[in-house]
């Protein structure tokens, strides 16, 4: 009689192991999902923060590089467009980085 009880409790054990088992896979799939889903949202916030920043920037660049221009043809000094250069690679290298286009490079 014992020696039923415990083949059938045997049997439950071993059948509670591999539910456990397939529940834990089941988890840790879960859990990889929910990872790689907010590792694609952070890159999506980072791409969007970007893309705004190169928005603003590109505004300011095009207001200074007009201000620049005119103060230069007013007061005939050409040393004024001096800034326009590093602001203009600063301005390609913000651009690159939400477009993607460094990656290409």
């Amino acid at each position: 009689m014992g020696f039923l009880l415990s083949k059938s409790m045997d049997a439950n054990l071993k059948k509670q192991q591999e539910f456990m088992l397939h529940n834990a896979r089941l988890q840790m799939e879960r859990q990889i999902m929910m990872q790689n889903q907010m590792r694609e949202r952070q890159m999506a916030m980072q791409i969007a923060w970007s893309r705004e920043f190169l928005k603003y920037f590109g505004s300011f660049f095009g207001v200074v590089s007009l201000g620049l221009s005119l103060g230069a043809i007013k007061k005939r000094k050409p040393g004024l467009l001096g800034p326009i250069i590093p602001l203009g690679l600063s301005l390609r290298t913000r651009w690159t980085w939400p477009t993607g286009q460094w990656c290409i490079e």
